[in-house]
C-alpha cells in the first residue's frame, strides 16, 4: 500500500509503519503505525494482527486513520 498515512492526531507528526511476522511459522502477521509525538513519553499508536500481511497492514492503516469526528455517534452523551 502506497497511501499517505494521516499525520499523528496530537502533535501532527508522521508517523510510522511495521509490518512483521508476528510467530516463527508466519501464519499470522502484526502491523502497527505508531508515532512518539516529537520525542515525548507518549506515544500513539494502533495496531493489527491478521493471517496476511496486507490484511494486517489495511486494518491498521484504517485504524490509524479513522478520527472521532467520522466515528458515528462519536461525541454523544450517553
Amino acid at each position: 500500500m502506497s497511501e499517505q498515512l494521516k499525520p499523528c492526531p496530537f502533535c501532527g507528526g508522521k508517523p510510522t509503519l511495521t509490518v512483521r511476522a508476528n510467530n516463527a511459522e508466519a501464519t499470522e502477521y502484526y502491523a502497527a503505525v505508531a508515532c512518539c509525538c516529537d520525542g515525548y513519553s507518549a506515544c500513539a499508536h494502533k495496531f493489527a494482527t491478521a493471517p496476511f500481511a496486507c490484511k494486517a497492514e489495511a486494518l491498521a492503516r484504517n485504524e490509524w486513520d479513522t478520527r472521532a469526528d467520522h466515528v458515528p455517534d462519536a461525541g454523544k452523551k450517553v
